[in-house]
């Protein structure tokens, strides 16, 4: 007997089938999707490098790849790239044994962030300019760690000239960066001539690469949410200058205090290149090319930013070329370079192969010149 209100069993099981039928189909659907994006786009499901692929001695301060590794590193705008480390725990050629070796210190951007070896600044080298360079270049280095590197290794490597390629990051800190070296310096820790660079551990990162860390699907939302919204962006942008110590009223963005820091990097240039030639290759910010991201993060960081950089561009410039350091801009060739094909990765803001050979061009202009690199079209620090 039914009684009012109740459903009959037919209908229930009817309604339990299409449900399930739904379920299951969407359920096919999604697992037809990630395999689709797995295949043809797995950099979406990953960030970062293989395990393995850098190492670190604490006691030395000292960071590099794991010597002779065979590695791979993924992201959003690169996809999927191989990295390979030579004896001494640096990307590129195994150093040169004669004494006119070229030294390149750098961060990311100088190790070739996003990019194969094959597409490296390095190969747009000429063969026998390229075959001299030691490139010492590390992510993360900042001047001190640039510095560092360089005394710790200059004894093995006979070098006929130092090359520094120069970004933004380099000046955030940089009295904290100094007054690691002066205490590195008190304590005669470069007196010791017995120092090496063994006990190399390797380093586990959060960002580290996993092939199947997460659903494909959720990071491909979660990456357009983070990339088009300038709501994140703002939000990313400060956490980034509230790590860096980087304030919006800080007296570092005054002329004074900004022409103190250009004489101590000056001064720090010089202990470094120890009476070698040394050129400074300054490679500006993607903001500083491209007037759609340069609006977006202006408007992020609340701040006109680019003016402000141009100003600090053309003071370093003053200063370098006072202090008979020459200084190469890399701005006029990128921006070109940048209005007819991208040179940047947009939202990861590292030179892509693009502009990798176009920094390489400017490389080997900077080598050859012998008095400094200027341009009417400075912009960008």
């Amino acid at each position: 007997m039914k009684h009012a209100g109740q459903t009959h069993p037919t209908k229930q099981r009817k309604r339990a089938v299409v449900l399930t039928g739904y379920t299951v189909l969407l359920l096919f659907i999604t697992g037809i999707t990630e395999l689709a994006l797995r295949i043809t786009m797995p950099q979406l499901g990953a960030e970062g490098w293989s395990a393995g692929a850098f190492c670190s001695n604490e006691n030395l301060g000292y960071n590099a790849m794991v010597p002779g590794a065979a590695t791979e590193m993924v992201g959003q705008e690169f996809g999927r790239i191989k990295l390979v480390a030579n004896s001494k725990g640096y990307r590129g050629a195994e150093w040169p044994t004669n004494d006119s070796a070229i030294i390149v210190l750098g961060d990311s951007f100088g190790w070739g962030w996003g990019v194969e070896d094959s597409a490296m600044w390095r190969a747009a080298l000429p063969p026998s300019m390229a075959s001299s360079v030691v490139n010492l270049s590390m992510p993360g280095d900042d001047w001190f760690r640039m510095q560092h590197r360089l005394r710790m290794l200059q004894a093995d490597i006979p070098a006929k000239h130092i090359i520094v390629l120069a970004y933004i990051n380099d000046f955030f800190g940089l009295d904290d960066q100094l007054a690691k070296r002066d205490s590195l310096n008190q304590s005669g820790f470069y007196e010791d001539q017995h120092l090496v660079m063994d006990g190399c551990q390797p380093i586990v990162y959060k960002g580290q690469y996993y092939p199947f860390n997460r659903l494909y699907l959720y990071k491909l939302v979660r990456g357009i949410a983070v990339y088009l919204s300038e709501r994140n962006e703002g939000e990313r942008l400060s956490d980034y200058h509230a790590r860096i110590g980087y304030r919006h009223d800080s007296e570092f963005l005054s002329n004074e205090s900004f022409q103190t820091v250009c004489t101590r990097y000056c001064e720090a240039l010089h202990e470094a290149a120890n009476g070698l030639p040394m050129t400074v290759v300054y490679i500006p910010p993607v903001y500083a090319i491209d007037s759609s991201v340069a609006k977006r993060v202006t408007d992020a960081a609340e701040l006109p930013l680019t003016k402000y950089l141009e100003f600090q561009t053309a003071l370093t410039q003053r200063f370098l070329n006072e202090e008979n350091i020459q200084f190469y801009t890399t701005y006029p060739a990128l921006s070109e370079a940048h209005s007819t094909s991208s040179a940047y990765f947009l939202n990861d803001g590292h030179l892509n192969k693009h502009g990798q050979r176009v920094l390489g061009e400017c490389i080997a202009d900077a080598i050859l010149s012998h008095s400094p690199k200027t341009s009417e079209h400075i912009n960008g620090f």
